[in-house]
């Protein structure tokens, strides 16, 4: 009998990224530069990989993921951390639905500290931690980008925060530093389900989790290519 951490193995290696041999092959189907503070939505296909590049360094961004035949069927943080048995997840973990269904799989990730244990900034917590209602914040720009989706604000209370730099000592106090990033890190995410994915570029100020200043990000997304003899490359 299969113990727990190889059951979650094997379930982590069903969907197995390209290799760097593959990843050579792939193709690029768009690309979009997030405004520093501001957010994104977009479609993912089932089998294409979506990449979060940190331009300048020391820049959060949320992430939510909706099934794109269903968006009650949704990213779950609490699955996630239960499913892979850590509060920290990286390259070759699975970010999975609030039904326990893999949604994202990490194939490559260039800094390896990601956050789900803060809700996205909103108006609320910025008053009561801050006394500063009236910024942008994470929850605002998620509503505004999956408005045409009607998603709603109970929806996007859980978001895999890219880059947040979090840390937890051992009597579980949670400290804030800036992002580990740097200019030009990433992480890439194949899409195991066909997906709607928003984004939002943190625009929190008032503490350092973005390094004390906001700033852009691109967002790629690849598709592996069919023949590779007749398609332009994309290297990884």
């Amino acid at each position: 009998m299969l113990v727990r951490s190889e059951v979650i193995k094997v379930i982590n290696l069903k969907f197995k990224m390209p290799t760097q041999t593959e990843a050579k092959k792939r193709i690029s189907v768009s690309t979009h530069v997030i405004q520093a503070g501001h957010g994104f939505a977009l479609l993912v296909k089932k089998g294409q990989t979506i990449r979060i590049t940190d331009l300048e360094g020391q820049q959060v961004t949320d992430l939510l993921a909706f099934d794109a035949a269903d968006v009650a069927h949704r990213f779950s943080r609490a699955q996630t951390k239960k499913l892979n048995a850590r509060i920290w997840i990286s390259t070759g973990h699975v970010l999975y639905s609030n039904l326990c269904k893999p949604m994202l799989r990490i194939g490559h990730d260039t800094v390896g500290k990601h956050d789900m244990q803060f809700s996205p900034c909103g108006p609320e917590d910025n008053l009561i931690r801050f006394g500063k209602p009236g910024a942008r914040t994470c929850i605002g720009n998620l509503l505004e980008v999956l408005k045409p989706y009607e998603i709603n604000r109970n929806a996007i209370n859980e978001p895999f925060g890219i880059f947040f730099n979090m840390e937890i000592d051992t009597q579980g106090e949670c400290k804030t530093r800036p992002p580990l990033s740097k200019a030009g890190d990433f992480v890439e995410f194949e899409a195991c389900m066909d997906l709607l994915v928003g984004l939002s570029a943190c625009p929190q100020v008032f503490n350092g989790c973005n390094g004390h200043k906001l700033s852009p990000v691109k967002v790629e997304v690849f598709a592996l290519a069919p023949n590779a003899t007749d398609v332009s490359r994309v290297e990884a």
